[in-house]
């Protein structure tokens, strides 16, 4: 079936596949050595970042009574895969942007392309999601519970990567995600993609088959 995405990107040519499944490898080697360390840590609740989780547990800790979800580079490796990162990413509602900016005492605030707004917090650089998309309260009230505060579940997570404009950061991220997927969370994330994103299935397809492969 032929497949535009709403980006532009297309399907996934087997040129683009073998590219991504050689960069999915490369950081697999990377990544594999340190996989028991970061387990440990892990389970410890100590997990060191550019950005260190502590900062985001201490960060997350001042939203209280009000709907966001961690997102981004830390929400993926709270899902379980090590994952480098600068700055702390948050979904939020439109309307909750101004009043998550108060309460974390933002500064130095700029818009966001995408919607939102990005702030600095105590130098740490916070980018506050902010879409009118109507997947953005199904994902906030499915949003888990953690000890760093709350987080975007993984096939909501898989739909805000599809969502973004893409990277080979991104595919990378998608494809470690799914790999710590049950089978039940591969269906969730297949029908919401059917539901918000239907011009990206055709590429979830594809993410799906890479990360079977690599598995």
């Amino acid at each position: 079936m032929a497949h535009t995405s709403s980006k532009g990107g297309g399907l996934y040519t087997p040129a683009k596949r073998k590219k991504l499944m050689k960069l999915f490898a490369s950081r697999s080697v990377k990544y594999r050595a340190r996989s028991k360390v970061m387990t440990q840590k892990k389970v410890k609740g100590i997990l060191e970042r550019p950005v260190p989780v502590a900062t985001v547990r201490d960060v997350l800790r001042i939203l209280t009574k009000v709907d966001y979800a961690l997102i981004g580079g830390h929400a993926v490796t709270i899902h379980g895969h090590p994952r480098t990162t600068e700055d702390i990413d948050l979904l939020a509602r439109p309307e909750d942007v101004s009043r998550i900016t108060k309460m974390l005492g933002g500064i130095r605030s700029r818009p966001l392309a995408i919607g939102g707004v990005s702030i600095k917090v105590k130098g740490v650089p916070v980018d506050i999601v902010a879409p009118r998309q109507p997947w953005v309260d199904p994902a906030l009230e499915a949003a888990k519970k953690t000890r760093y505060g709350k987080v975007i579940s993984k096939p909501f997570l898989v739909l805000t990567k599809l969502w973004a404009a893409r990277g080979e950061q991104d595919d990378t991220d998608i494809l470690y995600v799914l790999r710590a997927m049950s089978s039940q969370e591969k269906q969730q994330t297949c029908t919401l993609i059917m539901r918000f994103l239907p011009n990206e299935a055709d590429d979830l397809e594809s993410m799906l088959a890479l990360a079977a492969l690599s598995e």
